[in-house]
């Protein structure tokens, strides 16, 4: 520490867009604290910020391995165990590298979204090292082990890491997770929409006679599938964001935007499950139309959330393909006479108190 100023790494999941959309908005708001020196930011996922700050410090660097994905509703478990194998071939060389890397820097304080080897590092850096995400990886991988052994032996020695995390910053839609000491429960954090609803539809040119369904699938595309176009009514619109799998005259494509205006924009959001655009949906109050997305272990945690206290609606894969959304326009419509609005703590302001406590240690 550097006359009351900390220094923070940050290492992010490269697993998709969901870690990185909400740690970033984390560190947007630490990044805004005069005690804070400067934060390290380590991902692969250096594509998603688009803007700098003289603070914030980026290195390309991959911590995990996450689940290997076909494309956005299907899963590579015989891949992901491969990778898996060759992650741990080089991991002490990784550990090592990071480790000369942070105590180069002089870190006070390091906080994981939601890799398990930033713990190891905190042991040999004597600082303090916090969990921050909704599962951890151990529990995601113990579910494959019905397809393969292995995934028992990599949950373990991933559990036996998370154990040497301080303490764990858990968000909401919390899968199971006993294996920390110390637990603060965060509220919601995504990124917000920065127009109203009808500013937004303005802002993209859409048209009140219309509706329009904003298809957000991540970072893994929906390639390779056979859609069925002519089932889609006169006044609907299929709305992307560069996703060109989808290619027609019903599509809009958006390449370029601040995506939470986007999402507030429509009038649906035809998704997989995932945290990332759960937070987004919640916060600009557009309902979801789901889907499965193979069997990743959060799934069920995430649906009975939407199910219980959100305006959403599951479809098949068979209707997605098919556009057969009537069905659940009609169930989002009886859930919004009876559901009051999603009420959840915004999380990007308790993340202060948290931090304090440890950054003092």
């Amino acid at each position: 520490m550097t006359q009351g100023k900390y220094r923070i790494l940050y290492y992010v999941s490269s697993h998709g867009y969901g870690h990185i959309s909400r740690s970033y908005e984390i560190i947007r708001t630490l990044l805004e604290r005069d005690d804070i020196e400067f934060i390290t930011l380590c991902t692969e996922r250096l594509d998603f910020i688009k803007d700098d700050h003289p603070k914030l410090e980026k290195r390309k660097v991959n911590v995990d391995v996450g689940v290997i994905q076909k494309d956005s509703l299907s899963l590579d478990v015989h891949l992901t165990k491969e990778k898996l194998q060759e992650f741990e071939k080089n991991k002490n060389s990784l550990i090592l590298r990071e480790t000369e890397f942070a105590r180069e820097k002089n870190y006070d304080l390091i906080i994981s979204d939601s890799s398990s080897l930033p713990f190891v590092l905190g042991v040999s850096l004597e600082i303090p090292a916090l969990f921050l995400g909704n599962f951890t990886w151990d529990f995601i991988y113990r579910n494959f082990a019905k397809y393969d052994p292995y995934f028992h032996i990599i949950a373990d020695i991933l559990a036996v890491e998370y154990s040497f995390a301080t303490a764990a910053v858990l968000l909401p839609f919390t899968c199971p997770m006993d294996g920390f000491l110390e637990t603060h429960n965060l509220g919601l954090v995504g990124r917000k929409p920065t127009l109203s609803k009808q500013e937004a539809r303005k802002e993209f040119g859409f048209l009140e006679n219309e509706i329009y369904f904003l298809f957000s699938f991540g970072a893994y595309g929906l390639d390779g599938m056979d859609w069925n176009w002519e089932n889609i009514p006169d006044n609907w619109r299929i709305v992307v964001n560069n996703l060109p799998s989808l290619k027609h005259n019903k599509v809009i494509d958006v390449p370029s935007c601040y995506y939470p205006n986007l999402v507030t924009a429509c009038d649906y959001i035809v998704t997989k499950p995932g945290y990332g655009i759960l937070s987004e949906c919640i916060l600009a109050n557009s309902p979801i139309i789901y889907t499965d997305r193979g069997d990743f272990a959060e799934y069920p945690y995430l649906v009975e959330e939407l199910n219980r206290n959100f305006l959403a609606s599951y479809i098949t894969q068979k209707d997605l393909l098919n556009f057969s959304f009537a069905n659940c326009l009609t169930e989002i419509k009886n859930k919004s006479n009876i559901m009051k609005d999603s009420n959840f703590d915004d999380g990007t302001l308790k993340i202060h108190t948290i931090l304090t406590d440890y950054l003092a240690q």
